[in-house]
């Protein structure tokens, strides 16, 4: 009878501590108060500032281009960043943007803008300005023409890194060798190619050291007299000496035309005044006007 108590008390001790394990919530489990549950639309909360807790950092600044390897970067003063971009020219009230290649560039105002970083690629910047503003670009070279910076450089550079020689041939096919060559706008007149074939026969030795300016107001304007090189804008243009200066009339236009020479305009005669008869009111008789 006793062993029977006994094993009933060792059960129901068993039964209490099994009971009371199973309510006691584990570290793991922690209760979540229904407030505090996430949800999908919860967003994080900011830190408080207590010790040991990082603060949330601030968002970034927003950007109206993905960042590039390469380009500028306007910091505009609402606090956008433009990056990846290209600034072709400023002006005093203007900043001239390229946003995206091969789209026509926007002007920023000069008060929007805090401040512009620019990218070290020099290169791309002044192929686009001469692109959209050829006109920016033009110089005078020694002969007091206006070209383009690129023409000139080009006519300052040698015609080829090896010697060339050519030994009687048309000098309009070795002037088209040579624009492939140099990569250059070289046109040739139709007063040109008006000339006999035999009149055109040339041969020309090019050292390296050669310019395309030497080879062309030199070597070629040297060998045939009736020739007239013309350097204008971005273009070689090669005619015959009769066609440049009925080219350069017609560009004078009306400006050509001289104005008369005053010396030579005889002054308007003033209308001879008839005596006076001495009468007043009385009109002086026609007969007896004086002749001059």
């Amino acid at each position: 009878m006793l062993n029977r108590r006994y094993l009933f008390g060792v059960i129901i001790a068993m039964t209490a501590v099994i009971i009371s394990s199973a309510q006691e919530p584990s570290s793991d489990d922690t209760a979540i108060p229904a407030n505090e549950q996430p949800t999908a639309d919860a967003k994080p909360k900011k830190g408080t500032g207590k010790p040991g807790e990082a603060a949330a950092p601030p968002p970034p600044a927003p950007s109206l281009l993905p960042a590039l390897e390469s380009g500028d970067k306007i910091y505009m003063v609402s606090g956008t960043i433009m990056t990846g971009v290209q600034v072709i020219r400023s002006t005093p009230r203007y900043y001239e943007v390229q946003m995206i290649e091969g789209v026509e560039p926007i002007q920023i105002p000069r008060r929007q803008v805090k401040n512009v970083e620019y990218d070290d690629i020099d290169p791309a910047r002044e192929k686009l300005r001469k692109q959209l503003f050829p006109e920016e670009e033009e110089v005078t070279i020694a002969s007091g023409e206006r070209v383009t910076g690129a023409l000139r450089d080009k006519l300052m550079a040698p015609v080829s890194a090896e010697p060339l020689s050519y030994k009687e041939l048309d000098f309009v096919k070795v002037l088209d060798e040579i624009k492939a060559k140099t990569a250059t706008k070289l046109l040739i007149d139709p007063s040109i190619e008006q000339k006999p074939a035999g009149q055109r026969r040339w041969s020309v030795e090019i050292p390296p050291e050669k310019t395309l300016m030497a080879l062309l107001r030199e070597d070629l304007v040297g060998a045939f007299k009736y020739v007239e090189v013309i350097f204008e804008a971005d273009s070689i243009i090669v005619m015959t000496k009769e066609a440049a200066k009925v080219r350069e009339a017609a560009k004078t236009g009306a400006a050509g035309e001289a104005a008369p020479d005053a010396a030579s305009v005889a002054p308007p005669v003033a209308p001879a005044t008839p005596p006076p008869t001495g009468i007043p009111g009385r009109q002086p008789n026609p007969s007896s006007a004086v002749t001059p």
